[in-house]
């Protein structure tokens, strides 16, 4: 059984919506994201699950989120209140 990423503290954005520029957001280039089974990327704490260094993005992911894949990213648009597109700000 794999962790429940619905619920505090975790949170979700689709990894589609999170590759789509928009004004007002944080740009991040060539992350290694933790990707969920249902192509979303994760955040823990408001903090994004990735890192621009592959071999520690999949450490990570072997030990905090193995049911999840890695995957390099160029660009994402990062909202400033990333809360607006996840699950977490639609259960308000």
């Amino acid at each position: 059984m794999g962790t429940d990423y619905t619920h505090k503290p975790w949170t979700k954005m689709s990894l589609e919506k999170l590759k789509t520029p928009r004004n007002g957001t944080i740009c991040y280039l060539n992350s290694w994201w933790c990707i969920t089974l249902d192509r979303c990327v994760l955040f823990y704490r408001g903090s994004p699950q990735c890192n621009s260094n592959e071999a520690c993005a999949e450490s990570i992911r072997q030990r905090i989120h193995p049911d999840c894949t890695i995957e390099k990213v160029d660009v994402t648009y990062l909202p400033h209140n990333y809360h607006d597109y996840t699950f977490e700000r639609r259960q308000r």
